[in-house]
């Protein structure tokens, strides 16, 4: 967005200087394109974020280890990943929606948590399929502070699969999103 901005600005600069310094108005015009190149790349790496792992044949345990690792390139996160072995896969929708959660909570915790241990734990129990995502970070006091953005897109992304979120956490004490989702596509 910035570079967008700045791309428009720099335009505006070109086109006031084009009958007065024509030389200047290049080389705005150049960095102008360098800026579109940058803006290209930044995209291509958020689209890659945001699409899940194109070989849907891929365990779900190996998408979320490729998701962690793409995420965490700078390695100042322990993420330790524990999903269960199921007799029948997940429907496509739920691990769709775990893997989009993930992302979400995934940013949370290396944007604002200063955590240095994630840990990611898919299990069933019962009729149930259960998604934890935990951080040893600063965590905050869920009476106080609404939930952001993130936390929101999360519930509401759960809510869709027919599931439930619950948000534990307290300052100084990390922070848990514990999921549960009917296992089956028709439940």
């Amino acid at each position: 967005k910035q570079i967008m901005a700045a791309s428009l600005m720099s335009l505006g600069f070109a086109k006031d200087s084009m009958k007065e310094n024509p030389a200047v108005a290049v080389e705005t015009i150049e960095n102008v394109r360098d800026y579109i190149r940058e803006a290209i790349q930044e995209l291509r790496r958020l689209s890659h974020q945001l699409a899940p792992s194109a070989d849907t044949n891929l365990p779900l345990a190996e998408k979320i280890r490729m998701l962690a690792d793409n995420m965490n390139s700078a390695k100042s996160l322990d993420i330790h990943i524990n999903v269960d072995d199921f007799d029948e896969p997940l429907h496509n929708d739920i691990q769709l929606a775990f893997y989009r959660i993930l992302q979400e909570q995934l940013s949370n915790i290396l944007k604002y948590a200063k955590a240095t241990i994630a840990e990611i734990i898919i299990e069933r129990a019962d009729k149930n399929v259960m998604l934890t995502i935990r951080d040893n970070g600063k965590g905050f006091d869920t009476s106080v502070k609404k939930d952001g953005i993130g936390l929101e897109n999360i519930k509401r992304r759960v809510n869709v699969i027919g599931g439930e979120a619950k948000i534990i956490s307290s300052p100084g004490k990390g922070c848990s999103v514990v999921l549960k989702v009917p296992f089956g596509k028709d439940n």
